[in-house]
């Protein structure tokens, strides 16, 4: 009987113990698995929440992908190249244009380029429009460094610029600018990544205006696609 006692004891005691390890064995495993699962589930937004746009890709767009930035536009532009120019003394370090398209987009629009210039740092002064200021970003408003002589609307040094409009959209302050003369408009649009401001040039829209014999163009699409670009940008700061 004592030796049937200690036989069923020795069984007990090995059901147990192999429990107690698959139990161990078993939650080791959900552990892991959890932790697959969450660092599969990772999506870029998790990663770098500030860089990944909300934007809705129009068709026939693509993004463009710089340091801690990204912004959409139209393929027809197709792919930005780094340019040999130098601009020493300016503050710009790095200059890039797109492609100019085959065709326009639309009546008005030039067969000219996107170019997209990196700026020493987040308050290098620029050029607000053609007769316009110079300017600097400053605590989020842009001051007056210099004004221009030819301005039919000039402003004091240090005085803050109001013809810039703002939007605030995935983490950057996205800044337009609108220059004009002789029937010509060009938008400027500038932000701030990773300490650095970045000026994204439109090709210019021809309004028609000063153009002998031609109607006014409609100038609606190129500022819906000014907001769109504009729309579309998101950074890391």
């Amino acid at each position: 009987m004592k030796k049937d006692n200690e036989n069923g004891f020795s069984v007990v005691y090995g059901t147990v113990l192999l429990a107690i390890v698959l139990g161990i064995g078993l939650a080791g495993w959900y552990i892991w698995h959890l932790n697959q699962v969450k660092t599969n589930d990772m999506s870029p937004s998790a990663v770098h929440p500030s860089i990944v746009s909300t934007f809705q890709l129009p068709a026939g767009w693509a993004w463009y992908q710089g340091d801690g930035f990204k912004f959409a536009y139209p393929q027809a532009f197709g792919n930005f190249t780094a340019t040999n120019t130098q601009y020493a003394g300016s503050g710009t370090q790095q200059l890039l244009i797109s492609s100019a398209p085959k065709a326009s987009l639309f009546p008005g629009l030039s067969l000219g380029a996107f170019v997209l210039s990196k700026m020493d740092s987040a308050g290098t002064p620029i050029v607000s429009r053609k007769y316009g200021p110079t300017v600097r970003l400053q605590n989020g408003k842009w001051i007056v460094t210099q004004d221009n002589p030819g301005d039919p609307k000039p402003y004091a040094v240090g005085a803050t610029y109001p013809e810039v409009s703002v939007e605030n959209n995935d983490g950057a302050n996205v800044y337009t600018f609108t220059s004009s003369d002789e029937g010509g408009v060009i938008y400027t649009i500038a932000f701030v990544a990773k300490g650095h401001l970045y000026t994204l040039q439109l090709p210019e829209f021809d309004t028609g205006a000063y153009s002998a014999g031609s109607s006014l163009n409609n100038q609606r699409p190129y500022d819906q696609l000014v907001s769109q670009i504009a729309e579309s940008i998101s950074a890391d700061k």
